[in-house]
């Protein structure tokens, strides 16, 4: 019989009343662990704080699930037998992909080397169909394109930083409950990260504060060519070999990350493991800001930079016209949410490359006629 699976979101496929009826939770981001909140002698109240429980999160249920369905399921059939196993359907639909003859999935599941790498799709030896392909280059151009906020990188690497001190002193009140495999913390390669990113963030404060008006509504810089490689070697990565060292410590802190998702142990162990996943979750986002700037300028440098020319980098200060009145720090807040650095890709080509050396075959389909 014919298998197939649908892959999507977690916001879509969660079943989670208390976390999708809650608009200060964002699925995406939080979603990832059997997280457990229960009162510890071992934790403090403040690591407590961070979990966020799933009672769908199990291996034992999602495993079951998986064995029970055959044939062709959609998104809703998914979510309800889930809802009746107690499961998660996200994660059913992920264990699924790994037996199924045909995968169902958004353009940048595919087209995204992050998100497909995230997803863990493999595109050897397949046959790859895109319906509606006349989006197709939008798609691919975006996908080895970023745009981040001066605001939000700021936040990443504050969360980062009381990710590493509260690891550090949880680690310390509770060294004999982790589990053997996790007391050997890579602090070289955590602390490392730490440092690139506030290197990066000087850099993008030196750089946004002489910018020069260009209109009536922004003050940017667009560089591109020479110009551009110098910005990104001044700031970002001096060069392939300084990706690859970035990239090898980022896959270090991965690595460590990756033995937190499936407790072993006592119950305590696990309880504590869960939380240590918990608060890498929410501070993580910086080491993954991190690696989409390595995968991105990567491209740029690779084979002796023949990419320079599809490429603009983009750093851009809008004017805040109506300034909010409650003190300094709105102030501050609104104008770093106003201010962006953007890699920009203008060759969808690019990206297509690395997909054409994986697959067997690209059919590209489309109702779409001029």
């Amino acid at each position: 019989m014919l298998s197939m699976v649908v892959l999507a979101s977690k916001n879509r496929y969660c079943i989670n009343s208390k976390f999708t009826k809650n608009p200060d939770i964002n699925v995406e981001e939080l979603c990832g662990g059997s997280l457990e909140t229960e009162s510890s002698t071992e934790c403090t109240s403040s690591v407590l704080s961070h979990a966020i429980a799933c009672r769908f999160r199990s291996y034992d249920k999602v495993r079951s699930v998986v064995r029970c369905l055959k044939g062709i399921i959609d998104i809703e059939d998914l979510k309800t037998v889930c809802k009746m196993k107690g499961a998660c359907p996200y994660f059913v639909a992920r264990e699924m992909m790994r037996k199924s003859e045909i995968i169902f999935a958004p353009y940048n599941y595919v087209i995204d080397p992050s998100i497909r790498s995230a997803m863990g799709i493999n595109l050897k030896n397949t046959a790859v169909l895109f319906d509606e392909a006349h989006n197709i280059l939008s798609v691919a151009r975006d996908s080895a394109s970023m745009t981040i906020s001066l605001f939000q990188f700021r936040i990443e690497i504050e969360n980062y930083s009381s990710f590493l001190n509260t690891l550090n002193d949880m680690t310390k009140k509770n060294k004999s409950a982790l589990p053997d495999e996790l007391k050997a913390i890579n602090w070289s390669s955590l602390n490392y990260v730490k440092r690139r990113l506030t290197s990066i963030l000087e850099w993008f404060l030196s750089i946004q504060a002489t910018l020069s008006s260009h209109s009536n509504d922004s003050f940017f810089t667009l560089e591109y060519g020479s110009g551009m490689l110098l910005m990104i070697q001044q700031g970002l990565f001096q060069d392939e070999s300084d990706i690859n060292e970035v990239v090898l410590h980022c896959s270090e802190i991965d690595e460590w990350a990756s033995k937190l998702v499936n407790p072993s142990g006592s119950s305590k162990k696990n309880k504590l493991q869960r939380i240590l996943f918990g608060m890498y979750v929410r501070g993580c986002g910086g080491v993954k800001t991190l690696q989409n700037l390595c995968r991105i300028v990567g491209y740029i440098f690779r084979a002796n930079q023949q990419n320079v020319a599809d490429f603009r980098l983009l750093i851009e200060k809008k004017i805040v016209k109506q300034r909010k009145k409650h003190g300094y720090g709105n102030i501050k807040e609104e104008e770093e949410k106003n201010t962006s650095l953007s890699l920009i890709c203008l060759n969808a080509g690019i990206v297509f490359r690395d997909i054409k050396r994986n697959v067997s075959s690209i059919i590209l389909a489309s109702g779409k006629y001029e």
